[in-house]
């Protein structure tokens, strides 16, 4: 299985990543899925970042990637003003073959990083998605935004688990389509893995701030990144 990095032990949290009302939390879980494997699980796979979307053309199949947060018991719903999901795009298959790629939403949050694969992965909840990525508009390296504020403020008043699915627009398997692209899990690089940013409007008598366990090496990445309000200059946004 895949090598994962240590979390702090519970009690003994450090400094979170927070930079005045703004948390940045990371995945607690995140894998890719294969039609063309369907039985298999990519738990040990990190092959250019370790999440993979979309067709390659060689017949492998379609590609799917999960990814799984635990959202702080501290946050209200009504304290959070807005959150985004955002994310390092790493490398591409074909530059000369890109299209949009959908964010969907997934109720189930049963599902774990070393056991899913695509017969048991628990698919889209709807059919409309809640964000979209255009791979063609995007330079590999930049950095990516997608507002779920929505989704983040609904999961909070629900059971604080968010899942989401990251499908290609064309799933088509035919091997001229080969718009399949690159992301890191947390286990290739935590700082640009894919985290959560919450803005939120509490103040210092609020409870203080919520605590990350991240490794020590990436607080001062994520720290930068909220207290820069995540600048233009480092993202792309783009919205659904």
């Amino acid at each position: 299985m895949k090598a994962r990095h240590a979390l702090l032990p519970v009690g003994l949290l450090a400094a979170p990543v927070i930079a005045g009302p703004s948390l940045v939390l990371p995945t607690c879980a995140d894998e890719s899925v294969v039609s063309g494997s369907a039985e298999k699980n990519y738990g040990d796979n990190l092959n250019r970042g370790g999440l993979f979307v979309g067709n390659d053309g060689t017949g492998m199949g379609i590609s799917r990637f999960y990814l799984k947060f635990e959202l702080p018991a501290e946050i209200k719903p009504s304290q959070v003003t807005s959150a985004s999901l955002w994310a390092t795009y790493l490398d591409d298959l074909d530059r000369d073959d890109n299209g949009i790629h959908r964010i969907h939403f997934v109720a189930a949050d049963d599902w774990k990083e070393d056991t899913i694969n695509w017969t048991n992965q628990p698919g889209p909840t709807f059919g409309s998605s809640q964000a979209t990525f255009d791979s063609s508009k995007t330079e590999p390296g930049a950095s990516v935004q997608f507002d779920v504020s929505d989704l983040v403020i609904t999961e909070l008043a629900g059971d604080r688990t968010l899942s989401l699915m990251f499908a290609a627009a064309n799933e088509s398997t035919d091997r001229s389509n080969r718009n399949w692209e690159y992301f890191p899990e947390r286990e290739f690089d935590q700082a640009k893995a894919f985290h959560l940013t919450l803005n939120t409007n509490r103040g210092a008598g609020d409870g203080g701030p919520v605590a990350v366990p991240l490794p020590p090496a990436v607080w001062p990445a994520l720290a930068t990144l909220a207290a820069a309000g995540f600048s233009s200059k480092l993202r792309r946004v783009i919205r659904g």
